[in-house]
């Protein structure tokens, strides 16, 4: 940035008190949920835009992902089924019905083997060092056994724990690290799930929780952007 060239003293002037994480909310240049995801292998590793096991957040519109390392914290706050035909990028189909036709199909693609077919759970989730929120989608083979060990990390209502005979809880903090895994046919990275040993600090407002939580279990939209997303 360039030294300031004005004459007048501006120095007294109020502050600016927008945070950083606040100047990404307003400078979104779409509405689709940012997500986060684990490089192992691909163009994004092959051109070094980040390193193999990582954590990334791609950026619309750019080949750039913000790399944040191989751990993560995160507040997970909701799960839904998502299944994804991502082979035409011209005509993407996206189904979160377990029990939709379209959904059904998308599945038996992707156990055939076909190239662009994903499925799994799908989380809500907020990240510490940025402050924001993200979608997990842990949509192939090895990344869907991850579903279970972080459902237990989701909040649990009066009404779900009441049936259950437990107490509610807000979400549990969680910390996902990556494990190298290997076999016959090659080597990939995978997640690992363990309990978060430090508290956050900084935690969205619950309203600005149930407007996403909302949102993210009743989309609307049925396309949304895949740039960067390698398996």
């Amino acid at each position: 940035m360039s030294k300031e060239l004005t004459k007048t003293d501006y120095t007294s002037l109020p502050a600016t008190t927008i945070s950083q994480s606040e100047l990404q909310e307003i400078s979104k240049v779409n509405e689709y949920l940012s997500r986060i995801q684990l490089y192992t292998k691909g163009r994004a590793i092959d051109t070094g835009a980040i390193a193999p096991g990582h954590y990334g957040v791609p950026q619309t519109g750019t080949d750039e992902i913000i790399d944040l390392g191989d751990e993560i914290d995160l507040l997970v706050f909701a799960m839904r089924a998502k299944a994804m035909d991502v082979s035409d990028a011209e005509n993407i189909t996206v189904s979160y019905d377990l029990h939709d036709e379209t959904y059904k199909n998308i599945v038996e693609l992707a156990d055939s083997g076909e190239t662009g077919c994903l499925y799994g759970p799908s989380f809500l989730v907020y990240e510490r060092s940025t402050n924001a929120f993200y979608e997990m989608f842990f949509c192939n083979k090895s990344a869907r056994k991850i579903g279970p060990t972080l459902f237990p990390y989701l909040p649990l209502n009066a009404t779900v724990a009441a049936e259950n005979g437990v107490k509610p809880h807000g979400p549990i903090p969680v910390t996902l690290g990556v494990r190298y895994a290997k076999n016959k046919k090659g080597s990939w990275h995978v997640s690992t799930v363990r309990d978060c040993k430090a508290p956050f600090t900084k935690e969205p407002a619950v309203e600005q929780v149930i407007a996403q939580v909302t949102k993210f279990l009743k989309p609307e939209d049925t396309e949304e952007d895949t740039r960067g997303r390698d398996r």
